[in-house]
């Protein structure tokens, strides 16, 4: 029998929660970026064997700015003008 609690949650849903709360999380050492799991190479600044178990064990951080800023608007691939374009 399931217990519940005023919250709706039953008393097994909070101890599975806690232990949620407690995973490990993992922080590259050379950047500061976290992930929830092990990895070999950071996701940041692609050092490789730079990710390690972090103390606490903490929340992990979410960015909050974005990966590139852009220099212009987006256009239409057809008023791209190839003649001027370099090859790769």
């Amino acid at each position: 029998m399931v217990a519940f609690s005023v919250w709706g949650m039953s008393s097994s849903s909070r101890a599975s929660g806690a232990k949620a709360a407690q995973k490990p999380a993992y922080r590259c050492i050379e950047c500061g970026w976290s992930a929830v799991r092990w990895v070999g190479r950071c996701g940041e600044c692609q050092a490789w064997g730079t990710v390690q178990e972090s103390a606490a064990g903490g929340a992990v951080s979410v960015r909050t700015t974005p990966a590139a800023v852009v220099g212009q608007a987006a256009r239409p691939i057809g008023q791209i003008d190839v003649d001027g374009a370099r090859a790769v």
